[in-house]
């Protein structure tokens, strides 16, 4: 049972035009970066499919990348790729759409299971604007991070809003849509996609199910798992192996791969320790520190318990460490953890309102508490803007370091080469 305390008072300017201002502040964060473009192996892989596509080769479509099966991907692609580097900064804002429509769908779910509105803004602020995974925006190869989140996001909406609309037929509408957005999502980012569906599963439980409802849990079941069939199928008919993880070698039959599935698991849990504490320390933690951060966590859900934040809690960390678990479980610990921090951070700003929620909950009859807890956070957004916008500028410089060209670097470069192949 739900413990009920009284509703906080109203936020003094619509929670609308404050979210509008959040996605505002997000586009002018973000597209500056829309002209860098970093070209590196995985860019050139995939524009090597798209002439093979472009040339009537469409068996390319389930051609692996590193070990991912992404068709949809791919067609999304394609015309950026057949059009470098005139308008491949177009796909940047695909990315920041895709990622604005995540900070929606999180605003509007913080809304119905946060108990007020300061606390959701709180939440899509911390999301919008945050750039410790910026390469998932910046680095044109790994958006598939930032285009599948909002479908996942959606799915568990879909659930929500069907338990809102009881009804015949109602759970299989619902259902229906929400087995659309997965199915997509894992399109667009293969097997991570279908590792985060199991979290989505577990908030149709946690926020969306109502008891006695057999014919809704069946339907709910049937999105969810069909999408992570196609999506091993897909991985099974590309030929998709299983590479080396941390200590282990590739194995070579299936009998030595089921051995080594413990081992394996290990270290996608190890990993998963790693990739949340870094969310805290923004450095390498250490044992004791992931160990801290953890119990962390654990006593926010307690201390949570009666309110219904918790389950939204639970269901973020469920949905972000499915894809951070199944990544390092197949490729070991050695992957750069940068991409994977994009999805993860979910937890954190979800994690971040509900505490505001809860202190703004508990002063909702004393009125200079909450002004107080309001006026911190209000002074905070310039200092969290600011640090974020830096972190972006620091990451382009290193990109740029690295051998990342401006557009109309790229375009000169083509000119260059076109007059060389010219005169030869």
């Amino acid at each position: 049972m739900l413990r009920r305390l009284p509703a906080a008072p109203p936020l003094f300017v619509p929670p609308t035009l404050v979210l509008i201002a959040i996605l505002a502040a997000a586009v002018a964060l973000w597209w500056p970066s829309a002209y860098e473009f970093s070209i590196g192996y995985d860019d050139r892989q995939l524009m090597g499919v798209s002439a093979d596509l472009a040339a009537g080769r469409w068996t390319r479509l389930l051609a692996l990348q590193d070990v991912h099966v992404i068709p949809l991907y791919r067609v999304l692609r394609l015309y950026f790729d057949r059009h470098f580097p005139e308008r491949f900064h177009w796909m940047h804002a695909a990315a920041i759409a895709a990622h604005l429509a995540s900070t929606v769908l999180l605003f509007l779910l913080s809304r119905r299971f946060l108990r007020t509105a300061a606390a959701a803004l709180t939440v899509a602020g911390l999301f919008a604007w945050h750039a410790l995974s910026c390469d998932a925006l910046i680095v044109k190869a790994q958006n598939t991070f930032v285009l599948s989140l909002p479908l996942l996001l959606v799915a568990v909406y879909c659930f929500c809003r069907g338990r809102d609309q009881p009804g015949p037929g109602s759970e299989l509408r619902w259902a229906g849509g929400a087995f659309l957005c997965l199915l997509i999502a894992v399109g667009v980012h293969s097997t991570l996609a279908a590792a985060a569906i199991p979290g989505v599963l577990l908030g149709y439980y946690l926020l969306g199910r109502k008891k006695g409802g057999a014919r809704r849990d069946v339907a709910a079941w049937g999105a969810c798992t069909v999408p992570m069939v196609i999506a091993l199928a897909l991985a099974s008919y590309a030929g998709a192996s299983m590479p080396g993880a941390g200590h282990l070698s590739a194995p070579s039959s299936a009998p030595e791969a089921v051995r080594q599935i413990p081992a394996r698991c290990w270290i996608g849990l190890q990993a998963v320790a790693f990739n949340f504490s870094f969310l805290v320390r923004r450095a390498p933690p250490s044992v004791p520190f992931q160990a801290g951060a953890a119990l962390a966590l654990a006593a926010l859900i307690v201390f949570l318990r009666r309110e219904a934040s918790w389950r939204w809690i639970v269901t973020a960390l469920a949905i972000a460490a499915g894809p951070v678990f199944a990544a390092f479980l197949a490729r070991g610990l050695g992957v750069p953890p940068g991409r994977y921090l994009y999805q993860s951070f979910v937890l954190v700003a979800v994690a971040g309102g509900s505490v505001v929620d809860a202190v703004l909950a508990a002063a909702a009859d004393r009125p200079g508490i909450r002004m107080a807890v309001i006026s911190a956070l209000l002074a905070a957004v310039p200092v969290y803007y600011v640090s974020q916008k830096k972190s972006i500028e620091l990451r382009l410089e290193v990109l740029r370091l690295n051998g990342s060209m401006t557009r109309d670097a790229w375009i000169g470069w083509k000119a260059f080469l076109e007059q060389a192949a010219g005169r030869a």
